[in-house]
């Protein structure tokens, strides 16, 4: 009797020992993981495996293994522990949702789920996103599939919302990114459209095929060209161009030769107007006004046809962009007042009076002597 209590306080004591030892193993490799340590980590997990297989240490590893992006490593350990357990598929779930596999993320989840098991809750807002963003298309294909067609529809606004959902899981995904840009283009806030293609890094082909079709589209020719440039650099398989596309392409190849920009040409032409050299900032204008339309511009040049006397040109030119703003439209004025014809030239200015406009000491004070001696 004796000596079956001795063995058995033997065994017990060993029981105890091995015990003690796993404990304090564990912790070190647990502390040597959370502090980035995972050389020393890696070696004491892996004589742990070999001895104490256990949920906890097979949880450890692969969450150590992840946080390195060894994903298919973690996932491996994992898969090697050949008993059912929750905890393991959750934490399968858990590394297939940091790798961004987020189907079968989706999937382990589910599972867990309808088994009563209980899942932490910012795993159960990926779940319920994934319900209502993803199942509903099938896959993040499919929803990027519905929300080329509600663009074709013309619903930019559902379009928007999808992907600004996807957004929240799919973070700087260069697709979204793309449908985000051509949602924001097709509502002409083109800033905005380029924006979304800026963040994207790297850029490759697709996305500097698509920065110069918005920036065509939006006139900034100078990023458009610049664009270009980046295409030729980047695709190695050959990109087609529209024949107004190809146009424009050689014309700034052309003209802008000589300037490093947009402001640098009108700088020039503004120079050459206020030395009164007239005909080298016609020459100009006339070139940037056959793909520009800013306000600058149309001013500039009706301004060098008005001191040139060259009225009707200028008035001709300003009516067919009067839409363009208030202050072109008041360059009309000025333009009819400059020519002699006061009458269009006093309604010009009522109209942009009556319109809040700002107008400035002369021109109020042409709308008053005009009233004074044509009218009353």
């Amino acid at each position: 009797m004796k000596k079956t209590i001795i063995i058995t306080l033997t065994i017990l004591l060993i029981t105890v020992s091995f015990s003690s030892i796993f404990e304090d193993t564990f912790k070190k490799a647990l502390n040597y993981s959370w502090n980035g340590e995972y050389e020393k980590a890696e070696e004491i997990f892996k004589d742990l495996m070999e001895t104490y297989r256990t949920v906890d240490v097979v949880i450890a590893y692969s969450n150590m293994l992840a946080w390195q992006e060894k994903y298919q490593q973690a996932l491996s350990v994992l898969y090697q522990f050949e008993e059912e357990n929750n905890d393991i598929k959750a934490n399968k779930a858990k590394i297939y949702f940091w790798m961004g596999n987020f189907s079968k993320s989706y999937e382990l989840y589910d599972e867990l789920l309808n088994s009563g098991y209980e899942i932490e809750q910012n795993f159960k807002d990926f779940y319920n996103w994934y319900q209502e963003v993803i199942k509903p298309y099938g896959s993040y294909n499919g929803v990027i599939q519905e929300v080329e067609k509600l663009i074709d529809n013309g619903d930019e606004e559902k379009a928007e919302y999808l992907l600004e959902q996807l957004s929240k899981y799919f973070v700087n995904d260069k697709k979204i990114s793309i449908k985000m840009a051509e949602v924001y283009a097709e509502k002409g806030d083109y800033p905005s459209a380029i924006g979304f293609l800026e963040a994207i890094e790297p850029k490759d082909c697709e996305v500097y095929i698509k920065m110069f079709e918005i920036n065509y589209e939006a006139k900034n020719f100078d990023d458009a060209y610049q664009n270009y440039s980046d295409i030729q650099e980047t695709c190695v398989n050959k990109v087609e161009f529209t024949t107004e596309e190809l146009n424009f392409i050689s014309w700034y190849e052309d003209f802008m030769k000589d300037y490093e920009n947009y402001t640098a040409a009108i700088l020039e032409a503004n120079e050459f107007a206020r030395n009164e050299e007239y005909k080298k900032a016609e020459e100009i204008y006339q070139n940037l006004l056959k793909y520009y339309t800013t306000e600058e511009l149309i001013i500039g040049y009706s301004n060098v046809l008005i001191w040139q006397e060259k009225y009707q040109l200028a008035i001709i030119f300003l009516n067919s962009r009067k839409t363009i703003s208030n202050n072109i439209k008041a360059q009309l004025g000025k333009a009819y007042e400059a020519s002699g014809n006061y009458e269009k030239a006093y309604y010009t200015y009522s109209e942009l009076k009556e319109s809040n406009y700002e107008l400035t000491e002369e021109q109020k004070e042409f709308i008053r002597l005009y009233e004074k001696y044509y009218l009353d």
